[in-house]
């Protein structure tokens, strides 16, 4: 799809008000952060010091967290065609911003506020700027209402961030200057085949959850089995992980079933079990790991 057909969707979606997400869909709602813990000990000695990564964009915080933590050389991919610029504004804001202004103009009443969102989008280069621009002024669009349109969902969740600490911001800040990022639109499951080079870490965040029999009309162990493959064909360096996130890991659920059924007696993936205080359940954090 081309700059003017994004902007053209993104701007029947910024007319809306916010509505029950679409996932997984070319047009895809934009996550404001993530929902997934990122402060988890596990998550974090996962990311830690993978230079070479490709990522999954949505709300971009999975990126900004591994910048954060080391990488370099990012190669980011979403399904939906939006999300990527949505990661050029954060990381327009977080060099243009300080710690409380970046929290100021991506959560509360303040969030998109005018001023600042003409002054971010004014550091910004190339299709972004011309998204942004298109899209923030259109017709009957405001920043403030965009950003409560059905373009977006979901909250900024300084809980699960690292980058969202007030040092830790500082460190991205400067940490970013010096991080390539190259953009892909597309499942991931064509993109993996036809990947050219070799990575330190693939973070696929939640995809196995859409992908697995409970929302996929395939016969389960076959299909599984296929996913399997795919995680294990990658292509990620001796040593490296590819990230699978888990949402409502806990005894009984479905999620936890399917995990119990497919992955854990395979000895190249490990489980590991993030403690969510704001949650009653817990979520999991499925790590395939090349030997």
């Amino acid at each position: 799809m081309s700059l003017t057909e994004d902007i053209k969707e993104a701007q029947i979606k910024a007319r809306i008000k916010s509505d029950t997400p679409t996932l997984f869909t070319s047009t895809s709602h934009i996550y404001r952060a993530t929902n997934e813990n990122m402060k988890d000990k596990h998550y974090i000695e996962c990311l830690q010091d993978k230079e070479k990564i490709l990522s999954v964009i949505g709300s971009g915080d999975q990126i900004l967290n591994s910048i954060l933590l080391g990488s370099k050389e990012i190669d980011a991919f979403d399904i939906s065609r939006f999300p990527k610029y949505f990661l050029d504004l954060k990381i327009a804001a977080i060099k243009l911003f300080d710690y409380e202004e970046y929290l100021s103009f991506f959560s509360g009443n303040n969030a998109f506020n005018r001023k600042m969102f003409k002054r971010v989008i004014e550091t910004i280069k190339g299709d972004s700027k011309e998204f942004w621009e298109s899209v923030a002024y259109a017709k009957k669009v405001n920043p403030k209402k965009l950003y409560r349109s059905s373009l977006f969902t979901g909250n900024l969740n300084i809980d699960y961030n690292p980058y969202l600490e007030e040092s830790n911001f500082y460190q991205l800040k400067r940490k970013i200057k010096d991080a390539h990022i190259s953009y892909t639109t597309g499942n991931i499951l064509n993109i993996g085949k036809e990947l050219t080079k070799d990575y330190d870490c693939i973070n696929l965040s939640n995809i196995c959850m859409y992908q697995s029999e409970m929302y996929v009309d395939y016969p389960g162990k076959t299909y599984e089995g296929k996913f399997r493959s795919f995680i294990r064909n990658l292509r990620i360096n001796p040593n490296g992980v590819v990230l699978n996130y888990l949402m409502g890991y806990k005894p009984g659920s479905i999620c936890y079933k399917y995990v119990e059924n497919y992955y854990k007696k395979e000895p190249d993936f490990r489980i590991f079990e993030i403690d969510n205080e704001e949650k009653i359940e817990k979520d999991g954090l499925l790590v395939y790991q090349k030997k």
